[in-house]
């Protein structure tokens, strides 16, 4: 037979492990946080549609005609703006194109500016859009702002008068020779205007005017019978200002 002491401990430590058993059963059930457990929503990528591309130069004309719209009317808007429709011509019915390049590829582009330096030898001509080969054709280079523009007392200056028989004008008739832009110092901005004429090439060659200072281009343009075609212009000034 166990002690007392012996006894009283084995009935003791029966009991506990019978409680301790009994709460592991009743012990409330462990729970997850739903969010933590739900897998992330997949996420689908965008797919774009795919387009053939188009002819590239059906998409450059296109995007020409959006973002620059017609170039004539460009460059009739800049005649027009500057004056030079206005003040040296009555009005353009444009029909081509005049390309005006000086020395060193500098060249005329509807109102940029140029300096006299680079414009004091005379430039070379070409003229776009095949106008008539059975034609004669004359340039007339003016500026409209002699001395200032404020006050034009000697404008307009003729600085050139070639005529010639071929749409290159690569050796044109010179009726007047080419005396480059001299803006005089402080008068600010110069209009130098080219102004292209077409002839019946029937018809006699124009006749050189005497001055070239006060000429008025339009006018000896109606009395030649010349039909203005084309037309362009930069700006130039002295350095002193």
């Amino acid at each position: 037979m166990l002690p007392h002491v012996a006894l009283a401990a084995l009935l003791l430590s029966t009991a506990t492990g019978a409680r301790l058993r009994s709460a592991a059963f009743h012990l409330p059930p462990v729970t997850a946080d739903a969010s933590a457990l739900t897998p992330p929503a997949i996420v689908q990528p965008r797919v774009l549609p795919i387009v053939a591309p188009a002819d590239a130069a059906d998409l450059i004309t296109a995007l020409e005609k959006e973002d620059l719209g017609d170039p004539r009317d460009r460059e009739l808007s800049l005649l027009r703006s500057s004056g030079v429709i206005g003040d040296v011509v009555p009005d353009l019915d444009k029909e081509t194109f005049i390309k005006i390049s000086y020395p060193r590829n500098v060249e005329v582009e509807f109102g940029n500016t140029l300096t006299l330096d680079e414009t004091k030898q005379r430039p070379s001509i070409i003229i776009g859009d095949m106008p008539r080969p059975d034609a004669r054709y004359i340039l007339a280079m003016v500026d409209p702002d002699a001395p200032s523009r404020q006050a034009p007392t000697e404008g307009q200056f003729l600085h050139w008068l070639v005529a010639s028989d071929s749409i290159e004008l690569k050796d044109p008739t010179t009726l007047v020779p080419y005396f480059g832009p001299g803006a005089p110092p402080k008068t600010g901005m110069h209009r130098y205007c080219f102004l292209l004429y077409r002839q019946e090439a029937s018809a006699k060659t124009p006749t050189a005017p005497l001055d070239r200072p006060r000429f008025k281009v339009a006018s000896w343009a109606d009395k030649n019978d010349l039909k203005l075609i084309g037309a362009n212009f930069f700006y130039a000034q002295n350095s002193v200002q």
